[in-house]
């Protein structure tokens, strides 16, 4: 008898790790604008599994532009460097899903935007794998409730989070 009937993962800190080149992408648009502020991937890292917003209101609060300005284009810029230069995959993390897939029935919540997560699907190919996901990017609902939403519309009985 199998202990869980499924597993859900979230992303980064778990799959893999794109806070490089998250933090090229803000500091691309910081130095186009002539801000004196540089985020440094250990920046993104210190604030990985929070919303888009509340990682630039942590990281960035003292930026004199208006939020929805500066989402905007910070995003813009992030989705551009994400795509051109990916994530770090951790250690066995590619040999190991296709295993687990064979195995359990694999879903994927995170916090992050739906680009984030198409991005990752396609550097990883891993969107086959995975028999449902969510993210807060596409319904703007807390991971809490996607994972609640993910049980429930795939009524899963015993899955495991790992995240």
């Amino acid at each position: 008898m199998q202990k869980y009937d499924s597993i859900i993962f979230d992303i980064d800190g778990t799959l893999w790790n794109a806070s490089k080149a998250s933090s090229n992408g803000w500091n691309v648009y910081l130095t186009k604008k002539g801000y004196h502020a540089t985020v440094k991937k250990e920046d993104i890292e210190s604030v990985a599994g929070c919303i888009f917003e509340e990682c630039v209101k942590k990281l960035l609060a003292h930026i004199n532009e208006p939020l929805p300005s500066l989402l905007k284009n910070l995003n813009h810029h992030e989705t551009e460097a994400v795509k051109s230069e990916g994530g770090v995959f951790y250690n066995k993390v590619k040999e190991l899903m296709p295993r687990l897939a064979n195995k359990y029935k694999l879903y994927l919540v995170s916090n992050c935007q739906e680009w984030y997560m198409n991005v990752f699907f396609e550097k990883s190919n891993f969107k086959n794998l995975f028999a449902d996901w969510d993210c807060h990017g596409r319904l703007k609902r807390s991971k809490a409730d996607n994972i609640k939403d993910i049980i429930k519309r795939n009524n899963l009985q015993n899955p495991v989070y790992i995240g």
